[in-house]
């Protein structure tokens, strides 16, 4: 991973790789320690409001990528 990897890419690699999904799901915190997020972003990515995380992910407006960020969501939830 990349030290510039986004609050994009960890919802993005949480629809794609099962087991970094279930590291998220036991300490999200800890999932997210390889990106290279602000303290905002963790707490967006992490909190399991889907605006949130939309807002944060870059998401607002945007039909499919907002799509995804809700499936990350429920997938968390």
């Amino acid at each position: 991973m990349s030290a510039t990897a986004t609050a994009q890419d960890a919802v993005y690699q949480t629809l794609t790789d099962e087991s970094y999904l279930n590291a998220f799901q036991t300490d999200p915190e800890a999932a997210l320690e390889g990106y290279d997020l602000t303290a905002e972003e963790t707490e967006a990515l992490t909190s399991g409001d889907d605006l949130t995380v939309k807002t944060v992910a870059g998401d607002e407006g945007d039909v499919n990528r907002a799509d995804v960020s809700v499936t990350i969501i429920v997938r968390i939830r």
